[in-house]
């Protein structure tokens, strides 16, 4: 996660993940407020020290010049958030937010017929939770949401910027296929 982090600041979401994941991981083992959960806390602690350090390692300028590290972080938020548009951002001036990403993943990276099985996995996958909840699911859906509801909303809008989110889409689009199937035979198979 530190490696991510230092070359894409936007890994910092991943840091809901990780924590979430790790409740979730004590409270399935019922241990959140026992005392044998500290050793689990512990482990919790030394991720995120060991997380930092590779940051760290990998981002010598975030500290060495945090200064100028600051300003040219304030001024890619200016410019994603739209706060500043330089020239090569104008052609996305007036794009509807998370419909133009919608549309540009579904045409253009995925094709229509697995672009729409994988949105559609994804929003069933919301439906599955609510019925059977399984963290495992969650977690894929709560960072696949995380991610489209935060960079969705910028204001830069290359389609290089939800590849993140491409693989839990695919494993989300995977896991609706066996519903699919079953919907498909029971209707046709008659």
């Amino acid at each position: 996660w530190g490696l991510a982090l230092a070359t894409k600041l936007n890994a910092l979401m991943l840091a809901v993940i990780f924590i979430i994941s790790h409740f979730a991981f004590l409270l399935r083992n019922r241990s959140l407020f026992k005392l044998r959960s500290w050793k689990q806390w512990t482990s919790l602690v030394l991720a995120l020290i060991l997380m930092a350090g590779t940051f760290f390692t990998f981002m010598p300028f975030s500290y060495f010049d945090f200064q100028e590290f600051q300003r040219q972080m304030i001024e890619e938020s200016q410019k994603v958030t739209g706060m500043i548009i330089p020239p090569y951002m104008v052609q996305y001036m007036g794009t509807p937010n998370y419909l133009y990403q919608f549309q540009q993943m579904v045409n253009w990276s995925f094709g229509l017929p697995l672009g729409l099985l994988l949105w559609v996995g994804f929003l069933y996958g919301f439906y599955d939770t609510a019925r059977r909840f399984s963290w495992e699911k969650f977690l894929i859906l709560l960072w696949t949401a995380l991610y489209f509801g935060i960079v969705g909303n910028l204001q830069v809008k290359w389609l290089r910027h939800m590849l993140p989110m491409f693989p839990t889409l695919c494993i989300l689009g995977a896991a609706f296929l066996p519903t699919v199937m079953a919907y498909t035979r029971r209707k046709w198979l008659k």
